[in-house]
C-alpha cells in the first residue's frame, strides 16, 4: 500500500465517523464542528485526485463561510430547547428501515464493482492536474452534467422553501403571534376611543413653565 492510498483510507474513515457525529450529536454547535471536519476530509480527498480548485472551494466556501453562517444562526436562536428534546422523534420508525435499505443498496453497488479489473490510468501527472482545473470543471459541469447540476439547485430550493414553511410554527411562535394580535387589537380600540390618536404619557410643559 502506497502513501496516497493510506492517506485516502484515513481521510475516508475520519469523514465517515465525523459525518455520523453530525446527525447523532445533540448539541448543534458540535454537529457544525463535525460538519467542518467532514468537509476538510473531503477537501483532502479532492487534493489526492489533483482537483485543487474543488478542494479550495470546499474549504473556503463550505468549511469557512457556510459553517460560520450556521454558527451565527445558532447564536440568534434558542438551541437549548432543542437539546432537551429527543434526538429521534416520531420519524425513527420510518427512517430506520429506509436507512438500512440504503446501506444495503450501497453495499450491493460497491460489491458489484470489480476494482481489480479496472484498467490502469494512462494519464500523466500533468494531464491529471489539467483535469481538475477550473476550465475543465466548468466545461464538464455546464455541458455533460448540466441536468444534474440544475436538479441539485432545484433540490436545494425545495429544501429552502420547506425550511421557511416549517419556521415560525412552534408553540412559542404561535403564542407570540397571539400576543401581537391582541396588542394590535387593543391599540386599535384605544385609538378609536381617543379619536384616532393616543394621549402622551406625560404632559408637555412649556418653556419656563411648571406643573400646577
Amino acid at each position: 500500500m502506497n502513501a496516497p492510498t493510506a492517506v485516502f483510507i484515513v481521510l475516508a474513515a475520519v469523514a465517515v465517523v465525523s459525518s455520523l457525529n453530525v446527525i447523532l450529536r445533540r448539541n448543534p454547535v458540535h454537529s457544525a464542528i463535525f460538519l467542518a471536519l467532514t468537509i476538510l476530509c473531503l477537501a483532502g480527498e479532492f487534493v489526492l485526485l489533483n482537483a485543487e480548485f474543488i478542494a479550495a472551494t470546499e474549504v473556503i466556501v463550505y468549511a469557512g463561510a457556510i459553517i460560520v453562517l450556521f454558527l451565527f444562526t445558532m447564536m440568534l436562536l434558542d438551541i437549548r430547547g432543542g437539546m432537551r428534546t429527543r434526538q429521534f422523534q416520531n420519524q425513527f420508525g420510518l427512517a430506520a428501515p429506509i436507512a438500512v435499505l440504503l446501506v444495503a443498496l450501497l453495499g450491493a453497488a460497491v460489491g458489484a464493482i470489480n476494482i481489480s479489473g479496472l484498467p490502469a490510468a494512462a494519464l500523466s501527472t500533468l494531464q491529471a492536474a489539467q483535469l481538475g482545473s477550473v476550465q475543465n470543471l466548468g466545461q464538464e459541469l455546464y455541458s455533460n452534467f448540466l441536468l444534474p447540476f440544475e436538479l441539485a439547485s432545484l433540490v436545494l430550493t425545495v429544501g429552502l422553501i420547506g425550511a421557511i414553511g416549517l419556521a415560525g410554527h412552534g408553540a412559542e411562535d404561535r403564542e407570540e403571534q397571539v400576543r401581537i394580535e391582541e396588542a394590535l387589537e387593543f391599540d386599535t380600540k384605544v385609538r378609536a376611543k381617543e379619536g384616532g390618536h393616543l394621549e402622551p404619557e406625560e404632559e408637555l410643559v412649556p418653556a419656563g413653565g411648571h406643573h400646577a
